[in-house]
């Protein structure tokens, strides 16, 4: 049954045995019908990439996409792109989701982060904005923009939302090391020292 294939596949990906998943997930394309092989060719395009091919991993999403248009595969072409850094070809594809009205979370979020690996800090701010819409209470989202503050000098603000971080953050599931580096850096804005 494929529904087992794809969780041996899944299971195989995990275990980094990444070749076996490939065979796994392509010995399931003669039996898959017109619905299911695209979905097939996209586990397969994220097998590819995490292993790093990411040649045979454009090709395959490519393949997808070729065979549906389906928005997810676009979406996941974009994460390729990140995980080669190139931020640039990720953001053209995240605006386009979000221009045709995929307003969703991830896509933001993506998005953001490409910003921010390029430096487009105003737009990174912009969709971390877009994202405490959705999540006004999400820590990470406060670091980010922390982060964005500093990188254009603007202290008050990076404390503020460093501030905010700490408010959100949950000390059980944040590493120690992580607080205390931004605990520091709260010190240091604030003119006292670390």
């Amino acid at each position: 049954d494929l529904n087992t294939l794809i969780d041996k596949g899944h299971l195989l990906t995990m275990l980094q045995r990444y070749d076996e998943a490939v065979e796994v997930f392509e010995s399931g394309l003669p039996r898959a019908n017109s619905q299911e092989k695209p979905n097939l060719i996209s586990l397969i395009a994220g097998t590819y990439a995490e292993k790093g091919n990411f040649g045979l991993a454009l090709q395959n999403i490519d393949d997808a996409i070729g065979r549906t248009g389906a928005d997810k595969f676009k979406f996941q072409k974009a994460q390729i792109y990140q995980l080669m850094a190139k931020h640039e070809d990720a953001i053209s594809i995240f605006t386009e989701l979000i221009e045709n009205g995929i307003q969703v979370r991830d896509v933001y979020s993506h998005r953001a982060n490409s910003y921010m690996a390029t430096k487009q800090y105003d737009d990174a701010k912009a969709d971390y904005e877009k994202l405490q819409v959705f999540w006004p209470d999400a820590p990470g989202i406060y670091l980010n923009l922390a982060q964005i503050a500093e990188a254009k000098g603007q202290s008050s603000e990076a404390l503020k939302n460093y501030e905010l971080y700490l408010k959100y953050a949950d000390p059980q599931s944040i590493p120690t090391e992580e607080l205390k580096q931004v605990r520091t850096r709260m010190e240091q804005l604030q003119g006292s020292k670390p």
